[in-house]
């Protein structure tokens, strides 16, 4: 994705506040014994775990990606997208599902910085530059089928630990663990990211150019959200003595999609 100086300038200012207040919050959650106090054992464990891997992974990785846009390297707008994408689901979750406390403001900024960024680069990025196309159809076809599959697979998942729900009178699984009203991770995934997936698929495999640009911010925020699952998943099986088969799967998920990201900026040139 090349940019503008506007753009590199405003990702520049606009990732100064981020990683203010995503450091904030995330050491407010991690050093303070009592601050999620009232969330579930199950919930407080995540949250605790979202807090350090927004600390260790998302912060370097949103100021690293800051960096290579400014030096207007080509992969840098698109990992600045893609981790925005992460910081705007998971600052969702934030916002919606944990008690009431001091940080929801801040939680709310960070949420919005994130949303209202990515729209405005996306937009002009897809103006400027809708013709993009990219040449290997190999690459192109097992990247469309492995967004698509993934989503719908997830959606199956979510939709059978749903139903199975509904057609018992019960509540699922997860929210029996974590005591939330609703699975915050359900809804935005059937609502709005797996459907979003499966439609940038779709539009790379028709070699639509907004589904070529599209395609390296999806699976860079697939392998950020697929690290998370996974290292949240130890915790939680280290805490419960589960099986480890979940780390081990998103994990290879990660790996996968890591694969596909960089075969894709070398097929477009990004190495510059």
């Amino acid at each position: 994705m090349r940019t503008s100086e506007w753009e590199r300038t405003f990702v520049a200012w606009v990732s100064v506040p981020l990683v203010v207040l995503v450091s904030f919050v995330s050491l407010v959650g991690i050093y303070s014994e009592d601050f999620y106090q009232s969330e579930s054992s199950n919930w407080r464990i995540q949250c605790q775990g979202q807090d350090v891997i927004d600390l260790v992974l998302i912060v370097p990785f949103l100021m690293i990606s800051a960096l290579l846009t400014f030096l207007n390297r080509r992969t840098g707008l698109a990992l600045w997208c893609g981790t925005l994408l992460y910081l705007i689901y998971t600052f969702v979750i934030y916002s919606f599902s944990v008690h009431f406390n001091f940080l929801f403001v801040l939680y709310c900024f960070v949420l919005g910085i994130s949303f209202y960024s990515f729209l405005l680069i996306v937009y002009k990025q897809a103006r400027e530059r809708i013709h993009w196309k990219l040449e290997s159809n190999l690459l192109r076809r097992v990247i469309s089928i492995f967004l698509i599959l993934t989503a719908l697979s997830f959606y199956l998942l979510w939709l059978m630990d749903i139903v199975s729900a509904v057609l018992t009178n019960s509540i699922p699984t997860s929210l029996q663990e974590t005591k939330l009203i609703t699975n915050p991770v359900h809804a935005l995934d059937i609502a709005i990211f797996l459907p979003g997936m499966f439609m940038i698929g779709l539009l790379l495999l028709k070699e639509n150019p907004m589904g070529v640009m599209l395609t390296p911010i999806a699976l860079i925020f697939m392998i950020l959200m697929d690290l998370t699952i996974g290292i949240l998943a130890f915790m939680l099986q280290a805490d419960s003595g589960e099986s480890a088969f979940l780390p081990v799967l998103v994990f290879s998920l990660a790996g996968f999609s890591l694969f596909l990201l960089v075969s894709y900026f070398r097929e477009l040139g990004y190495s510059s």
